[in-house]
């Protein structure tokens, strides 16, 4: 019988399967019980789950970023889908495949990578086609940059993803520098390949998405822009004034100080690319939100926090 995935699973399922866990928190209830609040994934997305009537001695067992085999049933509460869990033991990772708990893009990676070879190929700019020279012709990088999620959560939250959002991005980017001659396309398109370079260091990824230490202390615009400068230091005579424009980009991309951007876009070119940027991640996160939605029938979906608001995702919530 074919595997059935986490996400696949509705309301009134009985489930017997290896989940990994994410999060995990013991609880008190109001009548002074205990009970274990955490969050199960695996390759097709994530679900909030409760052990009822938990002991400390049952939550010392297994933690976040451990396999656990549960017997649970599948509920709707506030309008989300949860694991009511009946049994839970931890598993051994000897006794699992890794890749079937983290969430794939449903892309091929080397055309899509292909796009941003072709794209550094269209570089005229001499310095500025040798920095992505620098970065892509790196094997291990590129292989960190295929691999990357774009987030951990918010928009492009799997495997890939951070590819996937880049070369989304130069469709875009593409299509509008024909029509924009405003913007100086070398500094433009090198912009859209590197506004995120940093994600490669900033999340961890082997076993769940998270934040490194380097991503939580530096975020990945800081990071990404240090990581500019030191390939460019190796480029001989890579000019000063066209090297702070670009750093200014990668800052500056989140377009808001509230966002996390130490500044503003000052640039056509930054400005550009922050729309680009904010488009494409929306539009990802409203097809995860359309894709998890509780109920695969309802035209909206629950409040989202993220939009602040509910969303119409039309007749039938799967995308």
């Amino acid at each position: 019988m074919q595997k059935k995935y986490l996400m696949e699973y509705v309301e009134g399922d009985a489930v017997t399967q290896t989940f990994l866990v994410s999060r995990a928190q013991l609880r008190t209830a109001s009548n002074g019980s205990f009970f274990i609040d955490l969050d199960l994934g695996d390759k097709s997305g994530k679900m909030n789950a409760k052990v009822w009537k938990a002991t400390r001695e049952l939550f010392e067992t297994f933690g976040a970023d451990d396999f656990v085999k549960i017997r649970g049933t599948v509920e709707t509460f506030r309008g989300q889908r949860q694991m009511r869990i009946e049994s839970i033991m931890p598993v051994r990772d000897s006794a699992v495949n890794v890749a079937d708990f983290l969430p794939v893009t449903d892309k091929e990676i080397e055309p899509m990578l292909k796009q941003v070879h072709d794209a550094i190929a269209s570089i005229k700019s001499a310095p500025l086609r040798a920095l992505l020279e620098a970065f892509f012709d790196d094997a291990e990088l590129r292989k960190e940059f295929c691999t990357a999620p774009a987030a951990v959560s918010y928009h492009h939250p799997y495997l890939g993803g951070l590819l996937e959002h880049t070369t989304s991005m130069l469709v875009m980017g593409l299509d509008l520098v024909e029509t924009r001659p405003e913007l100086d396309r070398d500094l433009f398109i090198t912009g859209l390949i590197l506004h995120d370079i940093g994600k490669i260091d900033e999340f961890s990824y082997d076993r769940a998405f998270k934040y490194s230490d380097r991503g939580k202390l530096l975020g990945h615009l800081v990071i990404g822009a240090d990581m500019i400068r030191d390939r460019a230091k190796a480029i001989p005579d890579f000019p000063q004034d066209l090297l702070d424009l670009l750093v200014h980009l990668v800052l500056s991309h989140h377009g808001e100080y509230e966002y996390g951007s130490p500044r503003l876009p000052m640039t056509v070119e930054s400005l550009a690319v922050h729309h680009i940027d904010n488009l494409d991640a929306k539009m990802n996160a409203f097809v995860q939100i359309k894709k998890n939605a509780a109920d695969p029938e309802a035209a909206w979906s629950d409040y989202s926090r993220m939009f602040q608001r509910e969303l119409y995702i039309g007749e039938g919530g799967s995308a």
